[in-house]
């Protein structure tokens, strides 16, 4: 009795797997028209993977099929690809790009990320949100990246580049080698920390500092766990914010919201205020707050609840934009120094003499008058 159970239970698992095979190879195809359907043309895309399949086995850049499909295609003003099962239309025509960019674009808000929310919610930032709460936040923010605001946080900066030049120099009286790597993301991360967190990293005296170490780990996950949450959520955005998974692990969550508040409650609490992007975050918080008790009319054009977890999520808007950015154009650039002895000696000799005009003090009017550098920074020497 018990074999011919077995025997039924065994069979029917089979059918039910075949059924389940059969099922989702059909789904697939029927998702793989998307583009056919439309008339659009597009390269073949591999099952279950789409065009990504040597992205998710990190053989390739997130955007490098793109790239790659971009030259191949040139030619077509547009063709349709594929992230796993969703369709993608990648833009070829400049033409086209100028109008979804800026005279259509209220249709084409979403960058097509994960949003963050409820799940996620220090994912729910300026480079993730879309739509009328992207609209005016990027409209109460903008003074924070005007000339004179940077200005007024240069001075932060010029105080952690003179650190990091004393901890090379002491890496050169000791003979020890400098590891760029190394180098370049303790200052990225240390710029950031000041100016984004309000708070001190102590990166070049504390190889420890847990600044230092969530920050890093918030881009480079050892566990395969997190690096595959972070794939599915970049790829399968829609999927992924409709099941409220976690795309942070709650350790570094919990470091980064908890170095915000506390910070944010000093200053209040004490009046302290500074010249950092930390401020502007505050400011907005304040702003609102006062809104709600003066009961003061808001349009609905205007208004934006701004909360502690609003301004936490875009602090690490700040550590998305400036971290591995500014850390692998610093290593970058100090490679292709290296490799061009006479660009570097014409880099020095700009760099020397600007500040000569400023007493030796690398000022904001400074280090915009190095032209030569900033064209090396930009690959474009």
């Amino acid at each position: 009795m018990s074999f011919i159970f077995t025997h039924i239970f065994n069979v029917r698992t089979v059918i039910v797997l075949i059924f389940t095979i059969i099922y989702t190879v059909l789904w697939f195809r029927q998702k793989f028209s998307y583009w056919t359907r439309r008339g659009v043309f597009g390269p073949k895309p591999e099952f279950l993977f789409g065009h990504i399949k040597k992205v998710i086995k990190r053989k390739e850049q997130f955007f490098q099929p793109y790239y790659d499909n971009y030259f191949k295609y040139k030619h077509l003003p547009y063709i349709g690809m594929y992230s796993f099962h969703q369709p993608v239309l990648s833009i070829h025509d400049p033409d086209i790009a100028k109008l979804m960019l800026i005279k259509d674009f209220d249709y084409f808000q979403s960058r097509g990320t994960y949003a963050g929310g409820v799940g996620d919610p220090l994912a729910a930032n300026l480079f993730n949100i879309f739509g009328r709460r992207w609209k005016i936040l990027r409209l109460k923010m903008t003074p924070t990246f005007t000339p004179g605001k940077l200005k007024t946080m240069y001075p932060i900066v010029e105080e952690i580049a003179s650190k990091a030049l004393d901890y090379v120099d002491g890496l050169h009286k000791d003979d020890k080698t400098v590891n760029f790597s190394d180098f370049y993301s303790k200052y990225a991360m240390e710029i950031i920390g000041n100016v984004g967190f309000g708070v001190e990293c102590n990166g070049f005296k504390n190889p420890d500092s847990e600044f230092y170490i969530r920050g890093h780990e918030y881009f480079d996950h050892k566990s395969h766990y997190w690096r595959l949450i972070r794939a599915f959520a970049f790829f399968a955005p829609d999927t992924f914010d409709s099941l409220k998974i976690r795309r942070i692990s709650s350790k570094i969550e919990n470091f980064f919201y908890g170095i915000v508040k506390s910070t944010v409650q000093y200053r209040q609490e004490h009046s302290v205020t500074r010249n950092d992007f930390l401020q502007t975050l505050i400011e907005l918080k304040n702003e609102n707050s006062d809104t709600e008790k003066e009961n003061m009319e808001c349009t609905a054009a205007t208004h934006l609840p701004f909360t502690m977890t609003d301004v936490a999520a875009n602090t690490m808007l700040y550590m998305i934009a400036g971290y591995e950015t500014s850390a692998t154009t610093g290593q970058f650039a100090a490679y292709q120094l290296a490799l061009n002895p006479a660009v570097q000696a014409k880099a020095r000799e700009e760099v020397l003499g600007v500040l000569a005009k400023y007493n030796g003090e690398c000022t904001y009017e400074a280090q915009n008058e190095m032209g030569y550098l900033n064209m090396v920074l930009d690959g474009e020497f």
